[in-house]
């Protein structure tokens, strides 16, 4: 909804897995004043998304990679439907450890390495790191911001 303000003349569409999130948001972007420009779809986003290839100009991940079980696969689907370019947001870790800071046992991290192996795999040398940030938990993690061109710009 934040790009929705900033970038008017466009649209957005958010996916989402759970029927009370995606009402929820649905909420939000009334409230907003953002139903022209902003449509919250209930979709499993590990699986094909039902548009055509670079029906998107850009598309954005913004913390969920760690909780994608197939990262290359989700990835490829990104670039696919990306006519220009995807921004991911993520947080990662340095150390070979699971660093493991979620109250439901899974990890919200994902290893650096690991992380930047896999851009490079999907998306070649057109993987960037535009920005790291620190996590506010103890400076365990950091957030990076990366991108990548997809299609014919």
């Amino acid at each position: 909804m934040e790009f929705a303000k900033v970038f008017k003349d466009n649209t957005f569409f958010g996916y989402e897995i759970s029927p009370t999130a995606v009402d929820a948001a649905k909420s939000l972007v009334t409230e907003s004043g953002l139903d022209k420009s902003v449509t919250i779809l209930q979709q499993d986003i590990e699986n094909t998304l039902p548009v055509s290839d670079g029906y998107f100009r850009i598309s954005i991940a913004k913390y969920i990679l760690p909780f994608i079980e197939d990262k290359i696969s989700f990835l490829a689907e990104m670039k696919r439907i990306s006519s220009h370019g995807v921004i991911i947001a993520t947080p990662v870790v340095d150390d070979l450890g699971d660093v493991n800071l979620s109250k439901h046992g899974r990890s919200i991290s994902m290893q650096r390495d690991t992380f930047h192996n896999i851009m490079k795999y999907v998306f070649g040398n057109t993987f960037a790191i535009r920005e790291t940030l620190k996590d506010n938990r103890e400076n365990l993690i950091e957030i990076e911001v990366v991108t990548a061109k997809t299609g014919t710009q």
